[in-house]
Formats: C-alpha cells, structure tokens, sequence
C-alpha cells in the first residue's frame, strides 16, 4: 500500500496553527530580549554613577556640572566627557535600546548636575541621595514642560524635572524621560544604585517629596 501525503486542507491547517503561535510566541520574545537591554542599560547607568561619584571624591565632595566652564564661550566639555577618565569605556554611554547615533542618557539638570559658573553642587546638600537622579534614559521634546516618547535624544540630552516651575531649565537640546524600556526608563542615583521606574513614575508633577526622583533642594 503506497505512503499517503497530505492533503491541502491539511497542510493549510498547519500552516494556520504555525503562524498563530508565532503570532503568540514572537512578542513574548521581543519583551525578552527589550528586558536583556533593559538590564543591560541598567548596568552602564550604575557604573556612570560609580564614575560620578569617584569624580566627586575627587573634586571636594563636588558633583560634576552638565557643561564644564571653558574658555571657550560655549562651555564645550559636557558632563559625559569629564567622567570618561572614570568610566574609561565610551559604549557606557550607549543605550542598548536607543537609535543608532543618540548616547540616550541625560543628567538631572536641575539639581544634581547643573550648568553654572564656579564649582558644581555639593554631594553632601543632596538632601535624599536615594532618590536624587544622577542620570537616566532620555527623549528629546520640543516643548519645554512636555514629555514626548519615540523620539531619542542627541549626545546632549538633559533630563527636564516635572516639578520644577514653568520655566524652561535646559542647555542645548531639551529632553524628557523615555519610555523604551518596557513603558519606563532606567535611572543611577546619587546613592550609587540603579533602578527602573514607570515613565509615568519619573515625570509625576503631582509627587510628594517621599515620591519625587529628582532630589529637590533648597
């Protein structure tokens, strides 16, 4: 008795049966590998914030500025350049997740690394180091007050604070918190740990200061 193939309503039954559950499986495995970045990106942001605070031990207990003061008019040296001495490794620098060309990591311009004359702001006024933002995933925005998600920044992110006033407090290109990282981002604290937070988490204008990420200070 000759062997039986199959016939096309079978084929087109496994065909079907194939196709959903790689319909089911493939983002299961997307989430899997963002995780991987996220924990990866986790990793460099704590190393930066190792970086930042062996730079402070070694500037009197000073946290590093967002730009350095210069001779030159533009203030050329950003807070990235003066820890590499530190970090010693570029690709620190590069979220796993973010475009091709963008380093995706801002600083917390309003109260840890601030741009401004004379020497940068004490570690030891941070009022709540565990909560304070050193540096964490960044988007660019085109508003000032603004959150806008899908747009990376370029290598001079600053991270914009929610709480803050209506004021514009940026230098250079203006940015907010992302959200590539599984609807939140990444952050390094002040504390020298690392920790993700909902999006929605790092940009509440309605935080308490037991809830508030951005280390207000007087």
């Amino acid at each position: 008795m000759g062997r039986r193939g199959f016939t096309l309503i079978e084929l087109l039954v496994v065909i079907a049966i194939i196709a959903i559950l790689a319909a089911i499986l493939f983002p299961v495995f997307a989430r899997a590998r963002e995780k991987a970045r996220q924990s990866s990106c986790l990793s460099n942001e704590k190393q930066i914030a190792i970086a930042i605070l062996m730079y402070a031990q070694d500037y009197d207990e000073m946290l590093p500025k967002y730009r350095q003061d210069s001779a030159s008019p533009g203030c050329q040296y950003l807070w990235a350049m003066v820890i590499q001495p530190y970090v010693k490794n570029t690709q620190l620098g590069v979220c796993p997740s973010a475009p091709a060309g963008a380093l995706g990591y801002g600083c917390n311009l309003s109260h840890t690394m601030p741009c401004r004359s004379g020497a940068g702001f004490p570690l030891a006024k941070v009022p709540r180091p565990a909560q304070a933002a050193l540096v964490a995933d960044a988007a660019a925005t085109g508003n000032c007050n603004t959150p806008r998600t899908g747009v990376e920044s370029d290598g001079f992110a600053v991270i914009y604070c929610p709480i803050c006033g209506p004021g514009c407090q940026y230098f250079s290109v203006g940015s907010a918190i992302s959200k590539r990282h599984n609807e939140g981002a990444n952050g390094a604290f002040a504390d020298g740990h690392a920790k993700w937070f909902r999006q929605s988490v790092w940009t509440n204008a309605a935080a308490t200061p037991a809830e508030d990420l951005w280390g207000h200070h007087p």
